[in-house]
């Protein structure tokens, strides 16, 4: 069964809920579904600068096409692993896996590109302030993390304090996002999509759960994007990069150097 859904802000939380509440209406089941009031569909962030926030890029209008065109060729590889062969590998303490894992990949996807490494990377996850009951909307977090500092040559310690520092830009997305211009967030800046606290596996169809669950995510600009789903096993994470072709390869290698990946892969 798949669920395709095309929107800028398409918020995948929201998106797995609306799809565990289908299966739910599905099997005869009641479900409840809460309205958003005004100031819950408003980002509250009153530290906002209002300034061009560095995790969108606009594009060229795209009309009715919905992916806007790249400049390369862009190709896609998953692994598996567990969140403690990660933890027991790369020990940081008192940082969260997701975390981890993002300082690793973005250290080197910089260390491939060299001089045109990436400084600033986005990162998008569960909106800490979940709303209870849950309901459908765009509550995904969007932030942006900036480093004056060679990502390639700093310690893993160092790039993951800067994840932990990332600012929210819902609000400066929200004013600047209108139908006049064509946006995207994915690939804009190399992006990371956690996504592995999301309740995939939570769906049942005539009594059965999923076996599998991917997720495939289209029109990803030139600097890539990482997505983290949840494994079928609790502890299990599924990766999935997606990057230009002429990178794929190198960031790969750097992967297996560092041992994130075995060479297997």
């Amino acid at each position: 069964m798949g669920l395709s859904w095309a929107h800028i802000m398409g918020d995948p939380f929201s998106l797995s809920h609306f799809f565990n509440l289908w299966a739910q209406a599905f099997a005869g089941g009641k479900i409840y579904c809460p309205k958003t009031s005004v100031t819950e569909r408003d980002f509250q962030n009153p530290t906002s600068t209002f300034k061009k926030p560095d995790s969108v890029k606009q594009v060229d209008l795209v009309g009715d096409l919905w992916v806007a065109p790249n400049n390369s060729k862009m190709t896609t590889f998953s692994f598996n692993l567990t969140v403690n062969d990660l933890k027991t590998h790369f020990p940081v303490n008192g940082d969260g896996e997701f975390e981890i894992l993002t300082g690793i990949i973005w250290k080197c996807v910089a260390t491939v590109r060299g001089e045109s490494a990436p400084v600033t990377i986005t990162v998008i996850r569960s909106d800490p302030k979940k709303l209870k009951p849950r309901a459908v909307r765009n509550g995904q977090m969007i932030s942006s993390i900036h480093v004056d500092f060679s990502v390639a040559e700093a310690s893993l310690e160092e790039i993951v304090k800067s994840i932990g520092e990332a600012k929210d830009e819902r609000v400066v997305i929200d004013e600047i996002v209108d139908d006049v211009s064509d946006f995207i967030v994915y690939g804009a800046n190399l992006t990371f999509v956690d996504m592995s606290e999301v309740d995939f596996y939570e769906a049942k169809v005539m009594g059965k759960s999923p076996e599998s669950v991917y997720c495939n995510v289209q029109g990803i600009g030139d600097d890539g994007a990482v997505v983290v789903l949840p494994g079928v096993v609790e502890e299990e994470r599924v990766v999935t990069v997606t990057l230009p072709v002429d990178e794929i390869e190198k960031v790969k290698w750097e992967m297996k150097k560092c041992g994130l990946i075995t060479p297997l892969v």
